[in-house]
């Protein structure tokens, strides 16, 4: 009953004081919902629009500017790579990209303008004879890379390009040397570009272009010998 009356004439008078402590309550009300809205909205935000998983073993150009995660592929294992703020230029996105396929450091990629063509190319299909990015074949891949990268000029054929170049021992392959194999009827009839660590980069019938490893059962079977280029 007392509390009442207290409450009655407290809200009956009509002093500055009282209209001012009325308003204070009012702001203190109002801001506290609207930062309770503000926080609850960021969090639909998060839940509803997660970071996007995208493949990149198909021949789709990397975006560094969307976080997430991307999925690179070879034909001996997945890759997946969380991409961070810091990771705010391609060629940083490259570089961390093959260093995973690679198993290698990410400071020992320092030609980035290979990795930016085999990146350029990567998932583009096997096309006997083909020269551009609808088709292509193994040593059409090659000979383009080497001109494009570093300038070498060779008679596109497997066979033709083993001929115009210096053994090579497995031991003793570097970057730009090209590879060898003897698939069909005991001859020379694939050829791809060494990069390092053992893998090396090439148009496969069955991935088109792709990066596979010497390590692997199969291309040890039919691995023939390097080629070196250089004089």
């Amino acid at each position: 009953m007392l509390l009442k009356k207290f409450y009655h004439n407290f809200f009956s008078l009509e002093s500055l004081s009282q209209k001012i402590l009325l308003k204070l309550i009012a702001l203190i009300i109002v801001s506290t919902i609207i930062q309770s809205c503000t926080v609850q909205r960021s969090v639909v935000v998060n839940l509803s629009q997660p970071a996007p998983t995208r493949n990149i073993s198909t021949p789709e150009k990397i975006n560094s500017k969307n976080g997430g995660e991307l999925t690179a592929k070879n034909e001996d294992d997945k890759v997946k790579i969380t991409v961070s703020e810091n990771l705010n230029n391609e060629q940083q996105l490259i570089q961390k990209k093959y260093s995973l396929i690679l198993h290698v450091p990410q400071n020992e990629l320092k030609n980035i303008a290979l990795y930016e063509l085999i990146d350029k190319w990567w998932g583009v299909k096997y096309k006997y004879a083909g020269n551009d990015q609808s088709g292509i074949d193994c040593s059409g891949f090659s000979c383009m890379l080497l001109s494009s990268v570093y300038g070498v000029k060779l008679t596109r054929g497997s066979r033709s390009m083993y001929a115009e170049t210096q053994r090579v021992k497995k031991e003793d392959l570097t970057e730009g040397d090209l590879v060898f194999f003897k698939i069909k009827r005991g001859r020379v009839s694939h050829v791809g570009v060494y990069l390092m660590n053992n893998y090396f980069v090439h148009a496969s019938v069955r991935n088109g272009v792709t990066i596979s490893s010497l390590d692997d059962d199969y291309y040890k079977k039919v691995f023939c010998s390097g080629g070196r280029w250089r004089k």
